[in-house]
């Protein structure tokens, strides 16, 4: 979408916010509303996928967080002596 992963020209690769294709496909009366509708929702994708992209960031740091914790108690855990 915003960043060029996904190849651009819009919602799925096609761009439909090209008025003549929406007139020719959606007659004359609905292309507004149709342009209109998927301009919105192609903003509601951007928005999407941000939050996506942000919640992935936080999930690696996360897990990187976890896995270096894990590694220093098992490290800790390994230097007490066993009381058998």
């Amino acid at each position: 979408m915003s960043d060029g992963h996904h190849g651009g020209g819009g919602f799925f690769g096609m761009d439909f916010a090209a008025p003549v294709a929406a007139v020719a496909q959606f007659g004359e009366h609905a292309a507004g509303a149709f342009l209109a509708f998927s301009r919105a929702w192609q903003v509601e994708c951007q928005v999407l996928e941000g939050a996506v992209r942000e919640l992935h960031r936080k999930i690696g740091a996360s897990a990187v967080d976890y896995h270096g914790t894990d590694k220093a108690i098992a490290v800790t855990l390994g230097s007490v002596p066993s009381q058998s």
